[in-house]
């Protein structure tokens, strides 16, 4: 990796492990994480559609912020509970965000996110519905078997996450679709994922391709 892209990775991690809000590190945050989502909830469940096609315009930082907390963020320190549900308290869901930059990791407890490897890996996600490779952005779902007593639960527990991430993205003005297919073999070897550890779903999270 060169000097100048490993400084713009540099300064892309300190963009996205700003606060909820933060377009960059050491800036005054634009709203607290939950207070741009001003959408009612009952709206929001009525706007909710899977798009046919999104467009390649990125999500900015601030907005995925939100999403990563909406989709299984704490929402009490003191118990370090989160916002989607899990089996028996497992909290088994890891989320993955896919760019064209390459993979980072949520980090609920820190509200950060780390990166993972810089390889495009949206290909590999997209797989044969290949009108999704350009998105600007999918989150990746993936359960942990060892916290799970089977597999049933982890995708479940990948379907409650998916559902706050499409309501923050429709509350956002963003465009998701939930889906299970993917390159399953091709995303554990780049990511390095054990065996255990399975990707369930994915969200393709974009604006919607009108025409």
């Amino acid at each position: 990796m060169t000097p100048q892209n490993t400084d713009r990775r540099k300064l892309l991690s300190a963009a996205l492990l700003a606060p909820a809000g933060s377009l960059a590190a050491g800036t005054a945050a634009a709203a607290p994480r939950g207070q741009d989502l001003n959408m009612p909830l009952l709206d929001a469940l009525k706007n909710r559609h899977s798009p046919m096609d999104v467009t390649s315009a990125p999500v900015e930082s601030g907005l995925l912020s939100q999403i990563l907390w909406a989709a299984c963020g704490e929402n009490r320190k003191d118990t370090h509970k989160r916002t989607a549900p899990s089996s028996r308290n497992s909290q088994d869901i890891t989320v993955y965000a896919v760019r064209q930059d390459g993979v980072w990791v949520y980090e609920p407890g820190k509200h950060a996110v780390a990166a993972v490897i810089p390889d495009d890996l949206r290909a590999a996600v997209a797989a044969r519905q290949t009108k999704f490779a350009g998105a600007p952005l999918f989150l990746l779902l993936v359960t942990d078997r060892t916290k799970v007593s089977d597999p049933v639960s982890g995708g479940i527990d990948a379907g409650l996450v998916a559902q706050n991430v499409c309501l923050a993205c429709v509350s956002l003005g963003l465009a998701p679709r939930p889906r299970t297919t993917m390159n399953r073999e091709e995303i554990s070897a780049k990511l390095k994922l054990p065996e255990t550890q399975v990707p369930v779903l994915n969200i393709v999270i974009g604006r919607e391709k009108t025409a």
